[in-house]
């Protein structure tokens, strides 16, 4: 091991690095130093580790047979192979736990054995569990289990089980009676903040430091100070402070990130400067992969400047649909419906089932009053996705339009079950038409007592409906009936 290599280390794990302008495949604020001659294999193979974490583009390298199973693992995992984990002998599950006060079913990481025998109570997140005990985890075991957190939390694709995971591992990883480790430390509320969007741990860690022991921080996964900042910059931005994620977006070069918080922040003279200088940057060199951001710039210019050529620039970018489909929602905010739907159309020839741009046309239609073809559109996309219930209002409102009641009603119905202004709607039509069995039906679906009240009163006022009728219709309604005495 070489003071060099350790040197090299201390920066990217501490030290937020400027960078003037980024060059090659390292991340924006990495620190990376060309490694001294005739160094052993255990030294290049950890140069190229931390040359891999601080690579956009990591690869994988040589592991010498000395590097222990802990550091190996931490190394393979910087290229994303996560096999040799599989070859570890502990043996863990994620079950579920009863909370013992609110008894609500919690996700918790159950270890068949441990290196200590003493057993605890379970507490983690200031909840305590009914008969679950644990043993404290050796350092060794948390690097493991915080391994396999990283595993859950990169393959893992469903969001809300992701979450869930990954949660469980650090609940088991924060429980009190754990060895402590300050690199564990930083791993875990690295995560933590990654999958429950908190920030004020992250900024703990930024001003702590503690001696580098080269025995044991390749042992545990190494988080650089860099990534610390970046999602750091990315909770601020969740929470709308844009001041303070831009200052860390800005530091790092994280462009885009950059000119969504000048965006935001309404400084559309400042964005649209960052945007033109990215633009010219990427003009110089135009890859293929590029084209789609070059069209992504020109879109976000089109509506900055509120000029309709962009959108065309970035369609000539990148023949995609999305160019259009801006283009014509453009046209549709400034009501040149004619327009828009030229656009729609172009977009549908790229992306004919594009559940947004057919639901676009479709409202154009409406807005042009060629309501028989609109409703051929909300046809489609009601078989598409009957739960969605503006397509059930809006084919109700072309009936409408065309003094169909009787199927005005009908399609309004269905998006009433699911929507209180559709229910609304549906009850002033059916009143207006004196629609008895309409209305009845309604009584069977209102939710609020109040808001009942007064229709019912509307009703028995008009004498569209017999008293004994409304009471059987609220007594069929579960979330009415234990009011009668109130209703009536």
């Amino acid at each position: 091991m070489t003071a060099r290599l350790m040197f090299m280390l201390n920066k990217n794990i501490y030290e937020s690095l400027p960078t003037v302008c980024k060059s090659g495949d390292n991340k924006a604020g990495t620190f990376v130093i060309d490694m001294e001659k005739n160094c052993d294999e255990m030294t290049v193979a950890r140069y190229k580790y931390i040359t891999n974490i601080c690579s956009e583009k990591p690869v994988p390298f040589f592991i010498p047979t000395q590097v222990s199973f802990l550091e190996r693992c931490c190394m393979m995992f910087s290229f994303d192979d996560y096999s040799l984990l599989e070859k570890v002998p502990f043996s863990h599950e994620i079950v579920g736990a009863c909370t013992a006060v609110t008894e609500e079913q919690v996700l918790y990481v159950y270890i068949k054995d441990c290196e200590s025998k003493e057993k605890f109570k379970y507490e983690t997140r200031g909840m305590s569990f009914k008969d679950v005990y644990v043993q404290p985890l050796t350092v060794s075991e948390q690097t493991i289990l915080c391994l396999y957190m990283i595993k859950t939390y990169k393959e893992t694709k469903c969001e809300v089980l992701r979450r869930l995971k990954v949660q469980a591992y650090l609940d088991r990883l924060f429980f009190s009676m754990n060895e402590t480790n300050f690199f564990i430390w930083r791993v875990l509320e690295f995560y933590n903040s990654l999958i429950n969007i908190k920030y004020r741990e992250l900024e703990i860690i930024r001003t702590k430091t503690f001696f580098l022991d080269p025995n044991v921080v390749f042992n545990i996964p190494i988080i650089l100070r860099r990534d610390i900042d970046v999602q750091l910059a990315n909770v601020y931005h969740s929470y709308g402070y844009y001041n303070k994620a831009l200052t860390l977006y800005s530091f790092y070069l994280c462009y885009d990130m950059e000119i969504d918080c000048l965006i935001r922040m309404r400084k559309d003279n400042e964005a649209v400067s960052k945007i033109q200088v990215q633009m010219l940057k990427i003009s110089k060199t135009y890859t293929f992969n590029q084209r789609a951001q070059y069209a992504d710039y020109c879109m976000k210019l089109a509506k900055l400047l509120d000029d309709e050529k962009y959108y065309e620039a970035a369609f000539e970018a990148y023949k995609s649909y999305e160019p259009l489909y801006s283009k014509a929602i453009h046209f549709f905010k400034k009501k040149d419906y004619e327009k828009s739907l030229t656009e729609l159309q172009r977009a549908l020839k790229l992306a004919p089932e594009n559940e947004n741009i057919l639901y676009s046309y479709a409202c154009n239609l409406t807005e042009l009053k060629r309501y028989q073809e609109a409703i051929t559109v909300y046809e489609k996309l009601i078989d598409k996705n009957k739960s969605r219930t503006e397509y059930h209002k809006n084919i109700a409102l072309c009936y409408f339009f065309l003094e169909n009641l009787e199927k005005c009603m009908e399609k309004l119905k269905r998006a009433a079950v699911f929507d209180p202004n559709s229910m609304e709607l549906y009850f002033k039509l059916a009143l207006t038409h004196n629609k008895k069995d309409e209305l009845l039906w309604c009584f069977t679906k209102l939710d609020y007592v109040e808001a009942t009240k007064d229709k019912i009163d509307l009703v028995l006022n008009d004498n569209i409906v017999d008293k004994e009728s409304l009471i059987a219709s609220v007594s069929a309604n579960p979330k009415l009936r234990n009011y009668l005495k109130e209703l009536f």
